[in-house]
C-alpha cells in the first residue's frame, strides 16, 4: 500500500487537535471546514482555468518521467517521439517557432515500454477526473479520446493558438469527426531545473455557466459587458428557414438569456439567419480564423457589433501558470486561446491531452 501523503498526514493530525479542542472549548462547526473540500470545477465552463497542485505524487511524476526516458531512448527503428507544432493548424494561425521544436508522443493501447503501468494508472486517474466532471456539470457524454507526452527544450515555445473551433471554420474537414476537443488538459512533470515554458492562457469570466458550447452549437465570440463581463455567443449552423415551400439550414447567432443552459426557449438571438450569399459575407469559402470572426460581426443586429468580439481576438488579461510538476490544469477547448511561452533553461516535460464531447448531429429535417 502507498503510504499517507504528507498533506494526508497533516490533515489526520489536525482533526485529532480538533476534536480534543472540541471537548474542552465550544466550537461553531465551521471549524471543520479545515477537511479537504470536492473540487468545483465550474470555472472551466465560466471561461477561467482550474488549477490544482500536487494532482499527482512524487512517486507517480517519478514514473511518468522514467517512461518517457525510456520511449525517448528508443532506436530511431522504433521511435515514438517526433517533432511536433500545433495539432489544430488552420490557415493564418502563425505557427511559428523557437530555436528548437518541441517532441511529442502518442500515447495509445498499442504505445510500447519497458514499464508501463503508470500509463495504466494515469488512465484510471484520468477517468476518476472525467467522471467528477461529468458529475459535476451533467456532461455524460465526455470520453477521454487524446493524450501525448510532450518534451520541449530550452529555446522551443507554442505560439498562440486555440486547440477546438466551430467546425464552419474547418472548410471541406468540417462535420467529419464524431467527437471533438471539449476541455483540454495538462500534467505538468517537469523537474526544478527547469525555467520558463508557461502557460499563458487569455481567460474571460463568463456572466453565466455556459462557455464553450451550448446545444451542440460551438461559441464563436463574446459580448463585451463592461465591467469584465462577458457573454459567450453561439453559432447556430442549422437554423432552419422555410423558403419556397423548402426547409433550408442557415446560420443564427445568439445568446443565452437569464443564463440558461438547457432551454432552448430562452436563447437571444442576435442576428438574422444568414448564409454564404447573405449581404456582407465575404466570397471566400474557406476563412482563417480572424477573418471569420470579423465576418460573424458583419451579421450581428447593429447595436451588438461594437460590442462583439470574437474568440480569437482576445489577448489582454493574460494568466500565466509555471509548469511546477504535479500541477493540473483545466479549461475549456473552445474558448480559451493560449499559448507556451520560450523555456528558457532544462526541459518541460508534460502529460496532456484532451476530454471529448460529441460532435453536433445534423437535424432529423434535413
Amino acid at each position: 500500500p502507498i503510504p499517507p501523503q504528507p498533506a494526508t498526514i497533516i490533515t489526520m493530525v489536525a482533526k485529532k487537535v480538533l476534536a480534543v479542542l472540541a471537548l474542552v472549548i465550544p466550537q461553531p462547526q465551521q471549524i471543520y471546514a479545515l477537511a479537504p473540500a470536492p473540487c468545483d470545477y465550474s470555472i472551466i465552463q465560466q471561461g477561467g482555468l482550474f488549477i490544482q497542485h500536487n494532482w499527482i505524487n512524487a512517486e507517480q511524476i517519478a514514473a511518468l518521467r522514467q517512461d518517457i526516458v525510456h520511449l525517448r531512448s528508443l532506436s530511431s527503428k522504433d521511435a515514438v517521439f517526433f517533432p511536433s507544432g500545433l495539432s489544430n493548424r488552420v490557415s493564418g494561425d502563425g505557427n511559428v517557432f523557437g530555436e528548437s521544436d518541441r517532441l511529442t508522443c502518442t500515447i495509445t493501447s498499442s504505445l510500447v515500454g519497458d514499464d508501463y503501468s503508470i500509463r495504466g494508472e494515469m488512465d484510471a486517474k484520468l477517468y476518476g477526473l472525467l467522471e467528477e466532471i461529468a458529475e459535476q456539470q451533467s456532461r455524460q457524454s465526455l470520453s477521454l479520446e487524446e493524450q501525448y507526452y510532450s518534451i520541449s527544450p530550452a529555446s522551443s515555445l507554442l505560439p498562440r493558438h486555440m486547440d477546438e473551433r466551430h467546425e464552419e471554420t474547418k472548410g471541406d474537414k468540417a462535420w467529419l469527426s464524431e467527437s471533438r476537443r471539449s476541455i483540454s488538459w495538462l500534467v505538468y512533470l517537469s523537474d526544478d531545473s527547469m525555467t520558463g515554458g508557461e502557460l499563458r492562457a487569455f481567460t474571460r469570466r463568463c456572466t453565466g455557466s455556459n462557455c464553450g458550447a451550448h446545444a451542440g452549437n460551438v461559441q464563436v465570440g463574446w459580448l463585451d459587458l463592461g465591467e469584465k463581463l462577458y457573454d459567450p455567443v453561439f453559432l447556430d449552423s442549422f437554423f432552419k428557414v422555410r423558403v419556397d415551400q423548402q426547409e433550408l439550414p442557415l446560420c443564427s447567432l445568439y445568446r443565452l438569456a437569464n443564463n440558461s443552459q438547457h432551454d432552448d426557449d430562452e436563447r437571444e438571438y442576435l442576428s438574422h439567419p444568414f448564409g454564404p450569399d447573405s449581404p456582407a459575407w465575404p466570397d471566400t469559402v474557406d476563412l482563417d480564423p480572424d477573418k471569420f470572426g470579423q465576418a460573424l460581426a458583419s451579421q450581428l443586429f447593429l447595436q451588438f457589433q461594437s460590442s462583439f468580439v470574437s474568440t480569437e481576438e482576445i489577448h489582454e488579461h493574460p494568466i500565466d501558470v509555471r509548469p511546477t510538476a504535479g500541477t493540473l490544469v483545466l479549461f475549456d477547448s473552445v474558448a480559451i486561446p493560449h499559448e507556451v511561452l520560450m523555456v528558457t533553461s532544462g526541459e518541460r516535460l508534460a502529460l496532456a491531452g484532451w476530454f471529448h464531447e460529441p460532435q453536433q448531429d445534423f437535424p432529423q429535417w434535413m
